[in-house]
């Protein structure tokens, strides 16, 4: 890794106790005078600590022998009265909810540092940050309802609460639960948006929508061909996703090579044409799909209507299945081709909700939908920081000490506008 990857390393500048700018060069003989290169030499070392730290403060206590009254040595001066420092809770947001590690994880490795950290307290402090980026995250919501294209996909969540739940529903009533993710981009950034409850992806973008500007015309929504996944009540410009598409070929690729070789082949170019657009505007690049993909777009149409009119390939087949499917979403899936701007595939949605994917995977399950709420707040935050090349460690720790500020202005504290606070001291080491 290069040095200027280390972002988060703290900086120290070394400097010689006896050479300095402008003194003569050491070597004998020589009557050079040195001179700042302003290139300095970098070392990066790497050191380990627990996850959260902990330092204990002994404060001498004196006692008045005739009174009896208790005098406490106060702390240092730098120090708050409070238990648990902002970098504390978001360590532990960023290790649950980032990195995916559940409590009993977290709670284990703590305890193995001599620093305990029971999961409920570890909840707490989740709980707290959450609170923070609240005012934040109804504010990103609102941002994201004026977007321009909208990603969406579900996953499935356990949330133990609603699970006790459907015992008492009726037998038509819902009982699933899901995480939806939409990745939405507007004015030139990405936010996404989480949610965990028992809505499917469409209905939260329904909900999403009810906010959206009346003056704007209708949104690009980007998604596979899921029903579920879809708006019912909002008008978007429908794009279907190419890679679920392309999906359906590599899985019977073995059974039929010749006629799934010349369906990957013909997307592939089309890739190709994508990889190339990168950098254009909207319009150049719907004028060079257009020029470029639009033929080959059409010859693999042509081909597999005729597979199907000269009966080469059986309809009900697999590969007969992944025509029709190609057939039946021809729109969706060549949007690309008749509107600027319109996505490709939906693969950015997709690694979004990896972050759901892992945590379930490692923590199983929500306790109760506020938990779950809790969840979604803060991975949306954290995978909006990560979209925008932004520090979500940086970002949540500047929300956690300006709470009060971000809850009276949220613009203002935007993963993408917010002010960074001053960095730390930097230290001068003059070895001798």
């Amino acid at each position: 890794m290069g040095a200027e990857a280390y972002t988060g390393a703290r900086l120290i500048r070394c400097r010689d106790a006896e050479l300095t700018h402008g003194t003569r060069c050491p070597h004998d003989g020589c009557r050079g005078k040195l001179y700042d290169t302003k290139q300095p030499a970098i070392f990066i070392r790497l050191t380990g600590q627990p996850l959260v730290g902990a330092t204990r403060y002994e404060q001498e206590v004196l006692r008045c022998s005739a009174c009896q009254e208790r005098f406490t040595a106060p702390l240092p001066a730098d120090v708050k009265p409070e238990k648990y420092d902002e970098t504390c809770d978001v360590s532990l947001a960023l290790a649950k909810y980032g990195a995916g590690l559940p409590w009993y994880r977290l709670s284990r490795l703590q305890e193995s540092f001599g620093v305990p950290l029971p999961e409920s307290i570890q909840f707490e402090r989740c709980e707290a940050v959450a609170d923070a980026a609240l005012p934040v995250f109804r504010y990103l919501h609102r941002l994201a309802a004026d977007g321009d294209v909208i990603y969406s996909d579900d996953t499935r969540v356990k949330i133990l609460s609603c699970l006790k739940e459907n015992k008492e529903l009726k037998e038509e009533e819902r009982r699933g639960t899901h995480t939806s993710g939409l990745v939405i981009e507007v004015g030139g950034r990405k936010i996404a948006i989480y949610t965990n409850s028992r809505r499917h992806a469409g209905e939260n973008l329904d909900e999403l929508l009810k906010a959206r500007s009346a003056e704007l015309g209708k949104p690009i929504q980007m998604s596979d061909a899921l029903a579920a996944n879809w708006s019912g009540q909002k008008e978007t410009v429908e794009a279907k996703c190419l890679a679920h598409a392309r999906r359906k070929f590599i899985d019977i690729e073995r059974a039929f090579p010749k006629e799934c070789g010349r369906v990957l082949d013909a997307i592939a170019k089309v890739y190709r044409v994508e990889a190339e657009t990168e950098g254009m505007s909207a319009q150049e690049r719907l004028e060079c799909h257009q020029a470029r993909s639009s033929p080959v777009v059409a010859e693999l149409r042509e081909w597999i209507e005729e597979e199907f009119a000269e009966r080469r390939t059986e309809p009900n087949s697999s590969l007969g299945q992944a025509f029709r499917y190609m057939l039946k979403h021809w729109e969706g899936l060549t949007r690309f081709l008749t509107v600027a701007g319109s996505p490709i595939d939906n693969n950015i949605a997709e690694r979004a909700l990896k972050r759901a994917v892992l945590l379930r995977k490692n923590a199983l399950f929500y306790k109760n939908e506020h938990g779950a709420s809790v969840g979604a707040i803060l991975q949306s935050l954290i995978e909006t920081c990560r979209l925008n090349g932004v520090s979500a460690w940086e970002y949540l720790l500047t929300l956690m000490r300006n709470r009060s500020e971000a809850r009276a202005n949220p613009a203002a504290y935007l993963p993408w506008s917010y002010a960074r606070e001053e960095p730390e001291e930097e230290y001068e080491l003059r070895a001798a």
